[in-house]
């Protein structure tokens, strides 16, 4: 009774696990949540700089990089009067919508932030564009949610691991103290909870899992 265990698991080779007194609906509910990528997601995070982006989807049990984009973008000073430069944001906001739309599931009733992080002023021109985009695609449930579950943060890097920045930062502090106030439900605890965890080995657990390939689980 509350005992864990850790295995090794080859890439690419499905693993079957058997209990002999079969599995209780508990269980068998959190290995669905991890076979399933971003299944009961509750924050989506995009981590972004200039011209690149990370998707994120993180729950209590789960930290899943979902999509990376990566758009060249000239120096302002090499490109006279800047079109190049703002040519190349341009594409760079069109590439990271349509990504977005994707692998964010902002339709989700479970998810209960969206997240923009990066260094500088860089989530905030991501912000401003997402908006002016849903708005002219007439995408009324994406400009809800991102008016809604927004939440803007500064982070040192646009590296993945600024994640750890994220869940530390006063603005998901709040957030959580908004979600104690409002909600009592399993998916407000379970965020709150996860954020009390180790944060790096929670990073580190992702990345490897992300090395390991599709896990296959049955009962």
């Amino acid at each position: 009774m509350g005992a864990f265990h850790t295995l090794d698991i080859e890439s690419n080779r499905d693993v079957r696990i058997e209990k002999v007194d079969g599995w209780d609906s508990v269980a068998l509910a959190r290995v669905e949540e991890s076979c399933v990528p971003g299944r009961g997601a509750e924050v989506g995070a995009v981590v972004c700089g200039e011209g690149t982006a990370a998707f994120c989807l993180l729950s209590q049990h789960m930290t899943l990089v979902t999509h990376r984009i990566s758009v060249p973008i000239p120096r302002k000073a090499s490109a006279p009067g800047t079109s190049q430069y703002e040519k190349a944001m341009t594409r760079f906001y069109a590439t990271l919508y349509d990504a977005f739309v994707r692998h964010i599931p902002y339709t989700s009733p479970g998810l209960r932030a969206i997240v923009f992080a990066s260094p500088g002023w860089v989530r905030e021109g991501v912000f401003s564009a997402m908006m002016t985009e849903a708005g002219r695609r007439g995408d009324k449930t994406l400009t809800k949610a991102l008016r809604e579950k927004t939440v803007k943060v500064h982070v040192s890097s646009a590296h993945v691991h600024s994640l750890v920045e994220v869940l530390k930062s006063p603005e998901v502090s709040s957030l959580d103290e908004l979600l104690s106030h409002s909600c009592t439900n399993r998916s407000c605890r379970s965020l709150r909870s996860s954020r009390k965890r180790n944060l790096r080995v929670r990073v580190w657990f992702s990345i490897s899992m992300h090395a390991i390939g599709h896990l296959h689980c049955s009962s």
